[in-house]
């Protein structure tokens, strides 16, 4: 779920997200990462105009951090045009269609293509906006359908009479109509983006108060999502039976936005509802969940809405591996969020993204990706990628 107050590029005419496996390669997580971390201290300061130029520890690291991260993408950028004018480059992620899109733009319309550097900002656009959104979507669902385990079924019976123990197919993953109002609802209450911002183009007037051209407003999805006014009394009940008919139709004033809305609305909404919908379906064809008797609910906003202390669940299946049943363990919402990020779009479903034009790349965790199961000891099995120990029973 990308920000929908981001710029808009005339060569950007197509969604997709960044490619992890090209950054993998560079072992340079930790600055995108860091550079997060460092945002959050400067979250207050935000409104004092200038701040952002005084030499404070925050801010030099924070320059230190973009110079770092420019300076990577920019070797990547490099490695991959001569590799294009090579024609050894293969552009099925969002870095090389950018850049195919840009040289067939730059051919046909001259100068008029993006700049490198623009290049960059969309590229760390993409991996912001997209790194761990669809994850804590994931992990809210995952911690929601442990409280109420009767749509945790209901969920589990629909995908299971859709595909059985298949993989999910794209077309499937489109009709999945209990599944899809479960997430609406966990968007709902609580949405990964707790906010958008919109700048204001022409004198308007909200209530009594009239805003001049160029003044940021903050939109709260957090507040919209759970005001009584716009839901009803339940405002603050799981209930996914909302969006029966639709998100648009669940609340009378559009007062469902995780997406944003208008022209600017994110780009990645399908494809972050397809994701979902595909980590969920692999996740209920397999395991059973409940929570931990360890799972303390506090919903905190770091940035995006995440659980303060974790989400350990406790999964149930049947190993294909081993032949134990296996109980999870692991730090507090490792496994859920690690191995649902990590799930692989299979190959019918990314090909048939791709035509809807929903995709230009796979994203998968920066910290994993299809994990490898070996044993460490009697009863333990790690999955290699995921860093989750399951403890066998």
């Amino acid at each position: 779920m990308f920000p929908s107050s981001s710029r808009a590029s005339p060569a950007m005419s197509f969604p997709g997200v960044l490619s992890v496996a090209i950054l993998k390669k560079e072992g340079k997580f930790s600055s995108f990462r860091m550079s997060k971390l460092c945002l959050l201290p400067a979250v207050p300061y935000a409104h004092i105009p200038g701040f952002r130029f005084l030499p404070t520890r925050i801010n030099t690291r924070m320059k230190e951090i973009d110079i770092e991260v420019k300076r990577i993408l920019l070797s990547i950028i490099k490695k991959r045009e001569e590799s294009m004018k090579l024609g050894a480059a293969k552009n099925d992620d969002l870095l090389g269609l950018l850049l195919e899109s840009n040289l067939q733009h730059l051919r046909e319309h001259g100068n008029a293509g993006m700049t490198t550097d623009e290049v960059v900002d969309e590229c760390k656009l993409f991996y912001f906006a997209g790194q761990e959104t669809t994850s804590l979507l994931l992990t809210w669902t995952m911690v929601v359908l442990s409280m109420h385990q009767d749509w945790q079924e209901r969920a589990r019976e629909e995908v299971l009479q859709a595909f059985g123990k298949e993989k999910p197919t794209f077309d499937g993953l489109n009709h999945l109509k209990t599944v899809t109002m479960i997430l609406y609802e966990v968007l709902r209450l609580y949405p990964p983006a707790i906010g958008a911002v919109r700048q204001v183009f022409k004198s308007t007037k909200i209530g009594d108060v009239v805003y001049p051209p160029g003044v940021m407003l903050f939109l709260s999805i957090l507040q919209v999502h759970h005001d009584p006014d716009f839901w009803g009394k339940d405002v603050d009940e799981f209930k996914p039976e909302r969006f029966a008919d639709g998100m648009y139709k669940a609340s009378e004033k559009n007062a469902f936005f995780a997406f944003g809305g208008g022209h600017r609305v994110c780009i990645g909404q399908n494809f972050a509802l397809l994701e979902a919908k595909l980590a969920l379906c692999l996740i209920l064809q397999r395991f059973s969940f409940d929570l931990s008797p360890s799972y303390t609910h506090a919903p905190a906003v770091v940035l995006t809405l995440k659980p303060q202390h974790g989400a350990p669940i406790r999964r149930n299946r049947s190993s294909r591996r081993t032949g134990d049943r296996h109980r999870g363990k692991g730090r507090p919402g490792d496994w859920i969020s690690r191995w649902a990020a990590s799930a692989l779009i299979t190959q019918d479903v990314r090909e048939a993204a791709r035509k809807e034009g929903l995709v230009g790349g796979i994203f998968v965790n920066p910290e994993g990706g299809r994990g490898v199961g070996r044993r460490e000891g009697p009863g333990v099995v790690r999955e290699a990628d995921w860093g989750v120990d399951w403890e066998t029973d």
